[in-house]
Parts: structure tokens; C-alpha cells; sequence
């Protein structure tokens, strides 16, 4: 008996109850008030207008010009490639074009002379056989126009796949209200007064939230 009263005696002097008893209790009374209105009325939304909301529209505004970057320099380098292709297409019927009256005149007695003297003439008419091939060469292009549209249409519609809101705003005030809802990581930022960081708060400082909200869908990038 006296030796379990000694034990109880020796707990008492390592955990001294009635002393640390109240901070616990403060502490647990702190949490509380953090959890019910602190960290949701008052310091939540204002960490969310400073910091988490403007941090979310500067991120899809990024994600907006950097698709439509992308989107003008596949434009451009296919308006080049067209370019490109007119003047292979062209150069290859003049050259057809050549060829034939290369065969048809030369070589033979007086090509010579007649080049000469009509060299200027079969040019001409070389390049009004090589004009007639235009059609073909403008309907190769055009050809070449829809397909690339077709990709350019497909490469949107797979970018606004998952897209539920296609306002920045609409979608930022989902995303800070999906993130909001992890009361206890909130409370916990804020009863520790910022020195903890938890995982929610966390997900909101490095902009993955944006991709985790999955009831939020896809950013806007392409809308």
C-alpha cells in the first residue's frame, strides 16, 4: 500500500496535473475557438482574400496566355509550313513544266537557236501551263487548312475537358471554399499562429488545391 502510494506520489512530481491542468485546458479551449469561429470567420477569409484567391487567378490567368501561346505558335509555324508547301508545290510544276519542253526541244537540230530567239515566249507559256496546275495546288492547301483545324478543335476540347467553371472568379471561389472545408488543418494553422503548416493549407501555398478540388473541375485554362 505504501509502496503504491510512493509510485503515485513520483507520477505526481513528473506530471504535476494541477499545474499543467489549466494549460491544457486553455490550450484545448484555444483550439476550440480557433476550430468554431476564428479560423472560419476571421482569419480564413482574410488569408483568403490576401493570399489564396489572387494566387489562384494569377495561376489560370498563366494557364490561360500559356495555352494561347502554344495555340499562336502552332498557327504560325503552320501558316510557314503552308508558305512553304505552295512554293515546293509550284516549283515542282515549273520544274514538270521544263522537263517537258526539255524533251519535246532539246537536243534537237536548231534548239538552240530557237531558245535564243524564243526563249522569253516559252517561258511564258511555261509558267501559263504551270498556272493551270493552281487549282490543284490551292485545293492541297485548303486540304491541308481543315486538317489542321480539325487538330486545333480537338486540342481545345480535350484543354475544357473537366472544365466546370469557366470564370476565374467562379472557379478560385470553389477552389478557397473546397479547401476551406478542412476546418480541423485551419483551425490548427491558425491556433498555432502560422508556425504549423498543415497539409491543407499547404496544398493552398504550393497552388496543387487547384487540381485537388475535384468538385471545382479542371482550371479554366482553355475556356
Amino acid at each position: 500500500m505504501v509502496e503504491g502510494i510512493g509510485m503515485e506520489n513520483r507520477l505526481a512530481e513528473l506530471f504535476p496535473i494541477q499545474s499543467i491542468g489549466p494549460l491544457i485546458g486553455g490550450a484545448i479551449l484555444w483550439f476550440a475557438l480557433n476550430y468554431l469561429y476564428i479560423a472560419p470567420n476571421l482569419i480564413g477569409p482574410r488569408l483568403a482574400a490576401k493570399y489564396y484567391t489572387p494566387a489562384c487567378l494569377a495561376a489560370v490567368k498563366d494557364g490561360r496566355q500559356a495555352f494561347q501561346s502554344e495555340t499562336a505558335s502552332l498557327i504560325e509555324a503552320f501558316k510557314k509550313q503552308q508558305v512553304a508547301l505552295a512554293e515546293g508545290l509550284q516549283r515542282q510544276m515549273q520544274q514538270g513544266v521544263a522537263g517537258v519542253f526539255g524533251m519535246m526541244l532539246g537536243g534537237r537540230p536548231g534548239s538552240a537557236e530557237y531558245f535564243r530567239k524564243h526563249g522569253d515566249t516559252v517561258q511564258e507559256w511555261g509558267n501559263s501551263i504551270a498556272g493551270m496546275g493552281s487549282p490543284a495546288i490551292a485545293e492541297r492547301l485548303r486540304t491541308e487548312q481543315r486538317a489542321f483545324e480539325t487538330q486545333l478543335a480537338a486540342r481545345e476540347r480535350e484543354a475544357k475537358k473537366g472544365i466546370v467553371y469557366t470564370a476565374p472568379a467562379q472557379f478560385c471561389g470553389c477552389v478557397i471554399t473546397e479547401g476551406m472545408k478542412e476546418r480541423v488543418d485551419l483551425a490548427a494553422f491558425t491556433a498555432t499562429l502560422r508556425l504549423y503548416t498543415p497539409p491543407a493549407i499547404r496544398r493552398f501555398e504550393d497552388g496543387t488545391m487547384l487540381h485537388e478540388a475535384k468538385a471545382c473541375g479542371t482550371p479554366p485554362t482553355a475556356a
